[in-house]
């Protein structure tokens, strides 16, 4: 079983689409889910999924077509240890951004935000 302490850099390699493939989330993977709209929770799954991927697309000789609609075909053959993880790593660097943004209040002298981070801008 992966820890999250195992993976490096918010990056994670397994077997996805049959071949090893790395997703990587960071402030880019983020920039890629907010450029995407969620109607449920099986498009929040998938547009993760699928911009933790897009983001090494290179790397992970992603097919042309490559859309969120593959991505969450290709989480059925994940094992559960391997999607925990890409979520785990997901939520991970989610709560940093929120660190990063109280940290930045804490030096401008104002108080941090009481409602958690969306991940979405204020200005849309």
């Amino acid at each position: 079983m992966t820890t999250i302490d195992h993976i490096i850099n918010g990056e994670y390699a397994c077997q996805v689409g049959g071949q090893q493939r790395t997703f990587k989330f960071g402030n880019l993977t983020y920039k890629l889910i907010e450029s995407k709209e969620a109607t449920g929770n099986f498009d929040s799954m998938g547009i993760v999924l699928w911009a933790g991927l897009m983001v090494r697309h290179a790397q992970n000789n992603l097919p042309a077509d490559f859309d969120v609609d593959m991505a969450l075909d290709w989480s059925d053959e994940m094992s559960d240890d391997d999607l925990a993880a890409v979520f785990a790593l997901s939520q991970k660097a989610t709560s940093r951004i929120k660190n990063v943004e109280d940290r930045v209040a804490a030096l401008l002298g104002q108080s941090a935000s009481p409602a958690p981070s969306t991940g979405k801008s204020a200005r849309s």
